[in-house]
């Protein structure tokens, strides 16, 4: 189950007003957030439909949690893994296919349940330490650690006492 009770990140966007001048646009609390199975959450921090951002598209920009990344653009996120609750039931197929869309879920006949999507991650380690589980292993990521992930099936376990705490550059894969 998510961590319901954790604060929501504190969002502040420099902008210009209405004379040109740099200011700050918004501050606030993210406003988008999506519950992952498994107790996982991630927290879109920004959305950018196409690149290269301007100043000028600064009203297009969009807060919510996207299945995918924009095709054009980049989805900036923040993916936070709370400790794994061993009494806790593991995520099922169907949660997963659900989540993360048909034919991107590993068959559960292969031992334990992978996901992908069709995106290029870029991952930096900001807290806590958890495992990249992938089809040949696993592998620990922890804070100052940065991972290139370019739509591998895989997925996340914390066997730690502390949350985990993520920042994804997200980009759509081309061809898909």
């Amino acid at each position: 189950m998510s961590d319901t009770t954790a604060e929501p990140t504190r969002l502040i966007v420099a902008g210009l007003d209405g004379q040109g001048r740099s200011t700050v646009v918004q501050d606030g609390p993210v406003g988008a957030r999506l519950d992952r199975p498994g107790g996982a959450f991630v927290e879109e921090l920004w959305r950018q439909e196409s690149l290269p951002a301007t100043l000028a598209d600064a009203a297009r920009r969009i807060t919510e949690v996207g299945a995918l990344a924009p095709h054009a653009g980049v989805s900036i996120r923040k993916f936070t893994l709370p400790p794994t609750n061993p009494d806790a039931p593991p995520a099922t197929f169907e949660q997963l296919e659900a989540a993360f869309g048909e034919g991107n879920v590993t068959d559960p006949a292969d031992g334990h349940l992978l996901h992908r999507s069709d995106s290029f991650y870029v991952i930096i380690g900001v807290s806590g330490k958890a495992y990249l589980m992938l089809r040949t292993g696993e592998t620990l990521v922890s804070a100052g650690d940065t991972l290139i992930l370019p739509g591998s099936m895989h997925d996340w376990r914390n066997p730690f006492e502390e949350t985990a705490t993520f920042v994804t550059a997200v980009f759509h894969l081309a061809g898909d």
